[in-house]
């Protein structure tokens, strides 16, 4: 069996994830054609036609920020998400000027990539931020062995606190479920579809909402994606499937950049190759 084969090379190569998404993925699209459905059928049950797009903002400085922000709107985003740098005043002015270019439903993420390190930093930023009630959630704000401190954070200030350096396997959300709002589910960090459909299952008995995000792969990935979101239960308000980030666009029909996205209804993965895409330069050893 193709997939317990390539469960065993896991095992034995556990830090290959790109190699193991290609292949599942791989093993995925093939077994849904020869079933004659959906990627997303293979998964579970498909609860949604579209999903929302969380438009993500750089750490920049707060005109530039706020500029990019207010262009994001007027393309028809309400989802945003901006990063923060750990400098706590720049950090609640950028959030603060987000804040004041969404519309009147939008909502903010903001992402500290563990930048604020522990509580007592992340808690001046938090304390600082104009409009609480419209932060979707705080991501990753501490250092990822500090999940204690997202749990405070999320008790002081009645806001949503997700994890995703600290959250990377099945392990993670048995170990950490019961303390964070959510967490973020990337093939980067699991190199399996069917992981994350696993992660996905766990964080919700945990009462956790989980986050699907595709960033600096390729359209491939991404629209893989779009089918785990398809059928995850416990989705967060949008998808991270940051189309302006990929790597390559590649495939019939190409992934375009818009605030709600589709889900592929076609056989397989739901994206027709070109074939000279294999047709690369021979692979030559050295001796």
């Amino acid at each position: 069996d193709a997939f317990a084969e390539l469960e065993r090379f896991q095992d034995e190569f556990p830090g290959a994830f790109a190699a193991t998404t290609a292949v599942e993925m791989a093993l995925l699209d093939l077994k849904a054609k020869r079933s004659g459905v959906p990627l997303y059928e293979l998964l579970g049950v498909k609860r949604r036609e579209t999903v929302p797009v969380v438009s993500v903002l750089p750490a920049l400085g707060t005109d530039e920020t706020a500029s990019r922000a207010r262009a994001t709107v007027a393309n028809g985003y309400d989802r945003l998400k901006v990063k923060a740098t750990g400098e706590i005043i720049p950090d609640v002015e950028r959030i603060n000027a987000v804040l004041e270019e969404l519309p009147k439903d939008g909502t903010l993420r903001v992402d500290a990539n563990t930048a604020w390190g522990t509580y007592s930093t992340a808690k001046k930023v938090l304390e600082n931020i104009a409009d609480l009630d419209r932060i979707e959630y705080i991501e990753q704000p501490v250092q990822k062995n500090r999940v204690d401190h997202m749990k405070q954070l999320s008790e002081t200030f009645g806001v949503d606190v997700y994890a995703d350096e600290s959250v990377n396997n099945t392990g993670d959300i048995e170990r950490y479920g019961d303390q964070i709002s959510g967490c973020h589910l990337k093939l980067a960090k699991s190199g399996s579809l069917l992981e994350l459909r696993t992660m996905a299952e766990r964080a919700d008995a945990h009462g956790a909402d989980v986050s699907v995000v595709s960033a600096f792969g390729t359209s491939l990935e991404a629209i893989a994606n779009l089918h785990l979101a398809a059928i995850v239960d416990n989705l967060s308000a949008g998808v991270e499937i940051c189309t302006d980030l990929l790597a390559e666009n590649y495939g019939q029909p190409p992934l375009v950049k818009k605030p709600e996205l589709e889900i592929p209804d076609t056989e397989g993965v739901g994206i027709t190759l070109a074939d000279d895409l294999f047709r690369g330069q021979p692979i030559t050893q050295k001796r």
